[in-house]
């Protein structure tokens, strides 16, 4: 069968629609598409328009299910997380840390989340657990300079890496993140999707309106 992922309106000669969004469920219902997929690949069920044109769902996580509305989980199903190519549990992670020289519990934290909670209120959270840190900065200076000037005031057992993209036999950020037995993210988010991916277990930390995300 021919399959297509559709942005605005499926060709006519569809007959399945993987919808990431509710406007390319709504396209495909209209076009007349006979199967039609919603896919939710982050940690997020929240969906803005009806599930009604869904034949099927797909979530990233079993525990998702039981969040979705109770008359469309009939029709749903466990995909996993959709993550770069590569990105998957490791098959030792405790070899990996014994050979970075790292103690258990290891947890990566995004420095994307310095701007959600604030850098004194999150680095005094996080130095309430004792942990290894490990902070992606993905390719932000200043959040690895505010890093490095404030976690050593806070006693962070931590160290800073860059989510570099994978080229050629580099596999980029990925060794960093099997490192990890847990994440600190924001549901719905990619980092959140990452974790997944890796095996990591994750730590939510929720914004008012995130409850029901969560």
């Amino acid at each position: 069968p021919r399959i297509h992922r559709p942005s605005v309106t499926p060709p006519d000669s569809a007959n399945a629609a993987f919808c990431f969004d509710p406007a390319s469920l709504e396209a495909a219902a209209r076009a007349g598409v006979p199967f039609r997929v919603a896919i939710l690949p982050t940690f997020d069920t929240r969906w803005s328009g009806s599930f009604d044109e869904a034949q099927a769902l797909l979530v990233a996580h079993d525990h998702l299910l039981a969040a979705l509305p109770h008359g469309v989980r009939s029709r749903a199903h466990v995909l996993g997380p959709l993550a770069p190519r590569g990105w998957a549990p490791p098959a030792d992670r405790a070899a990996l840390q014994a050979e970075r020289e790292l103690d258990a519990p290891v947890a990566l934290v995004p420095a994307s989340l310095l701007e959600v909670a604030g850098v004194t209120p999150l680095l005094m959270q996080l130095g309430l657990s004792p942990a290894r840190y490990l902070f992606d900065v993905g390719l932000d200076v200043e959040a690895a300079e505010v890093l490095r000037a404030h976690a050593p005031t806070h006693d962070l057992d931590a160290a800073l890496f860059a989510r570099v993209p994978p080229s050629g036999d580099d596999p980029g950020a990925l060794p960093y993140w099997q490192l990890a037995d847990v994440v600190v993210a924001r549901p719905g988010s990619l980092e959140a999707t990452l974790a997944l991916a890796v095996g990591a277990g994750l730590v939510l930390l929720l914004e008012p309106g995130d409850e029901r995300a969560a």
